[in-house]
């Protein structure tokens, strides 16, 4: 189980760095990395009420891992429309 939880934690890793080297989010869905987090917040529950550690921490790394992503989608979103604008 834990070869599975590091898997999925470090799975979100190349899209940040890819984000982060092109400075753009355009092919990149929102909505996949928000139904995945949705998916992650119900897994998190469930670790939390069956007592499981390792689902509870992977379930954390693997949400703030999500949530970076889809901050970064947003804001170099954000950032071209306000490029636009000017």
């Amino acid at each position: 189980m834990i070869i599975v939880g590091i898997s999925m934690s470090l799975g979100g890793f190349p899209q940040i760095y890819r984000m982060w080297q092109r400075k753009t989010s355009n092919d990149i869905s929102i909505s996949l990395w928000v139904i995945m987090i949705h998916g992650l917040i119900w897994w998190l529950y469930y670790g939390i009420t069956i007592g499981s550690i390792s689902l509870i921490v992977t379930n954390v790394v693997c949400i703030v891992l999500d949530s970076t992503i889809l901050a970064m989608i947003i804001k170099y979103r954000y950032r071209k429309q306000k490029k636009k604008i000017k």
